[in-house]
């Protein structure tokens, strides 16, 4: 009777685990951070599992009336351990926010975990940026 009550309790253990693990990848995700001149966000929705073609929804905010712009890209970490950098968006207009609504996939590696950085640019010359995971 001992063996079937252990048994029982980590069957409910994994399942429990399965449960708040699912839930969680169906829900929305919310990475962003700021640094001098630049803010941004991505909101990361349809993430159902590491292949799944995820859905980006960014805010990209130039902070600072500097002569200097604003961009942003998203980092994803593969199976392996490696970061994928994705391509730069740019917010080149001055200070104000533009959104861009964009999909990402990585069907043969996986995508584990995303993150975001935020950057100020002089030209193609990074002076600063954060990043949130």
């Amino acid at each position: 009777m001992r063996k079937s009550i252990t048994a029982a309790g980590s069957i409910g253990a994994a399942l429990l685990l399965t449960v708040s693990m699912a839930g969680s990848a169906y829900a929305d995700s919310y990475r962003g951070c700021t640094t001098t001149g630049a803010s941004g966000q991505v909101r990361i929705s349809n993430w159902t599992d590491p292949t799944a073609k995820i859905s980006i929804h960014g805010e990209l905010t130039d902070t600072k009336s500097d002569d200097h712009h604003a961009r942003m890209r998203l980092l994803t970490q593969r199976a392996d351990g490696s970061i994928h950098y994705w391509p730069w968006r740019k917010n080149t207009g001055g200070v104000g926010t533009s959104t861009f609504d964009t999909t990402a996939e990585d069907s043969d590696r996986g995508i584990f975990e995303a993150g975001v950085e935020v950057a100020r640019f002089e030209k193609d010359e990074k002076l600063n940026s954060c990043t949130d995971w």
